[in-house]
């Protein structure tokens, strides 16, 4: 399930990270946010580097932003880099944790459990990010300004809440996601198509600008 989503090479803002073959992950570029994973900001980022500590990855994710995240072969989810409205999904946010260099496992939030567990595909914006989980749900955090969290509200999160298609029922039955830069998209088993999120231009196809 979802295998078009294993993704293998991924770029961010100026910068760029490569899933080798043991299950490690390669990172080269700016890291001016530590979205590189390592833990100083000086020194020449040329050539590609393993970030230390991020193992056992199946797919990889470094969005529109500055900050990237991770899937496990266990089924969690490892984020690090820029942090201002709580996209590494750890439970803190700017000014607490603006950034965080070092990788560290995404929060269960919503789903009750400690840490997000039985994720199956990832897919990351600008500054927020999305898990889908075993059971067809899906998860969102980071910025909410234009409501691309998909729960109902313009408020941001700093730990996984879920996507919702009314204020009390969850979107279901997803078996492909992926994220713009300040929106989402579901793709369900059935066939219909899910969009959310900021809608200036047309971007959500749902008939007008709302």
């Amino acid at each position: 399930m979802c295998e078009a989503q294993k993704n293998t090479f991924s770029g961010g803002y100026s910068y760029s990270t490569y899933l080798s073959y043991n299950k490690t992950v390669q990172s080269w570029g700016d890291n001016y946010y530590g979205q590189l994973g390592r833990t100083t900001e000086t020194g020449a980022y040329i050539v590609p580097s393993a970030i230390p500590n991020v193992e056992n990855i199946v797919s990889i994710d470094a969005g529109f932003g500055s900050f990237c995240c991770a899937l496990t072969s266990e089924g969690n989810v490892l984020s690090w880099g820029h942090n201002f409205y709580g996209e590494l999904g750890v439970g803190q946010d700017c000014p607490g944790v603006c950034e965080n260099r070092t990788a560290d496992t995404v929060v269960g939030g919503e789903t009750g459990t400690p840490l997000l567990e039985n994720v199956i595909a990832i897919a990351i914006g600008q500054m927020h990010a999305y898990a889908l989980l075993s059971t067809g749900e899906v998860v969102a955090w980071g910025n909410n300004t234009y409501g691309q969290l998909g729960d109902g509200t313009t408020v941001s999160h700093n730990v996984p809440t879920y996507v919702k298609t009314t204020p009390s029922k969850r979107l279901t039955n997803v078996k492909m996601i992926a994220a713009g830069g300040n929106n989402g998209y579901a793709l369900t088993e059935d066939g219909h198509v899910y969009a959310w999120g900021d809608n200036q231009a047309n971007q959500l196809a749902c008939g007008d600008s709302d």
